[in-house]
């Protein structure tokens, strides 16, 4: 291990009603505990960003998340990227997506392991002129018209266990955590 990287922690279901409530500061130092460096975070939704030397994504996915169970006892799982993949997932949105925001809510699709967006793409369903996925590197891209969100195919699927396995960010957030790691040139407007 030489260096350091950085990584975006996506903790799933942190912060959305009742259950999975964590503090932020609480959750810096849990992070800066774990001895990771630069760590911080944006809004509180349980977005981490931190830099460490270890490049191996499965040891680092298993110190957050048994940490994580240790301090809240509450089984939190995350999606873990580099700032590469961050800036993959930038730099190759489709063509004009997160551009008309006064028609579609723009939403971005990670992946918890084993679960990828090749093999969760094949279990949802878009309803035409309502909602459109689009295959990306290790996420989907996820455009609803907002006139129509209650006539959305998704909303049965993620009703099923595919979604214990997805955490969902809109994309100014996502374009805004990339920014946060030292990526520039988002033109993130929603």
């Amino acid at each position: 291990m030489t260096g350091k990287s950085k990584y975006l922690a996506l903790l799933r279901a942190v912060n959305v009603g009742p259950k999975n409530r964590i503090k932020t500061d609480r959750l810096i130092a849990l992070f800066q505990e774990l001895n990771f460096s630069g760590v911080k975070t944006y809004i509180q939704s349980g977005n981490v960003i931190f830099d460490d030397p270890e490049s191996n994504r499965a040891i680092l996915t298993d110190k957050i998340e048994k940490r994580l169970f240790q301090e809240f006892n509450n089984g939190v799982k995350i999606s873990l990227l580099t700032f590469r993949e961050m800036e993959k997932i930038i730099v190759d949105k489709p063509p004009r997506y997160g551009e008309e925001n006064e028609k579609y809510r723009y939403d971005m699709f990670f992946f918890i392991n084993p679960l990828t967006a090749k093999n969760a793409l094949i279990k949802m369903a878009e309803k035409e002129g309502v909602d459109q996925i689009i295959e990306g590197n290790k996420v989907l891209y996820y455009r609803i018209l907002k006139e129509r969100m209650m006539e959305s195919a998704l909303f049965k699927t993620m009703r099923t266990r595919l979604n214990e396995n997805i955490t969902i960010r809109n994309w100014k957030t996502t374009a805004k955590l990339y920014e946060l790691m030292g990526g520039t040139g988002t033109n993130a407007t929603n």
